[in-house]
């Protein structure tokens, strides 16, 4: 009896596994990008060196890395239409990124900020400024555009 037990909560597991892979795991922040697939956004010399940090935030999750950090579904995209439209002066629309993308400089970080809707995923990165200066806020801001670009693809 016991062996049919385990069996029948064997079978129980391997059935739930099989569901959830066909419905597709929930995807992480952490898990979004390899470090190979991020190194071209950033300009932070020890990106190599430091270890992401995965944590909880909101509905999703949050990464960071040296030079970078991103959420996915952190919050629904209507916080940062709020604040935009709040804001005007210092959020600016950007076309073509994902189905809704808002761009923020971040003065007081020294980091261009990117919110991008696909669908209902939201995604959000805080893309730092050259910690050894000399890049203008114009290249960062290109760093977030095109990573946010690259997230669009993959949470598509």
């Amino acid at each position: 009896m016991r062996v049919l037990r385990l069996a029948a909560v064997s079978a129980a597991a391997i059935g739930m596994a099989a569901i959830a892979a066909e419905a597709g795991q929930a995807m992480s922040a952490c898990t979004l990008f390899t470090k190979d697939e991020l190194r071209p956004f950033i300009r932070n010399r020890v990106f190599d060196l430091m270890q992401p940090q995965a944590d909880p935030v909101g509905s999703g999750s949050s990464c960071s890395y040296a030079g970078v950090t991103i959420q996915l579904d952190p919050f629904p995209i209507s916080v940062i239409q709020s604040a935009a439209s709040k804001d005007k002066a210092n959020y600016e629309i950007i076309p073509g990124v994902g189905d809704q993308a808002y761009f923020h400089w971040n003065a007081r970080a020294e980091a261009a900020e990117i919110a991008i809707r696909v669908g209902q995923r939201v995604f959000t990165a805080q893309v730092d400024d050259d910690p050894q200066g000399g890049e203008s806020p114009d290249s960062v801001k290109a760093r977030a555009i095109a990573l946010a670009g690259a997230a669009a693809a993959k949470v598509r």
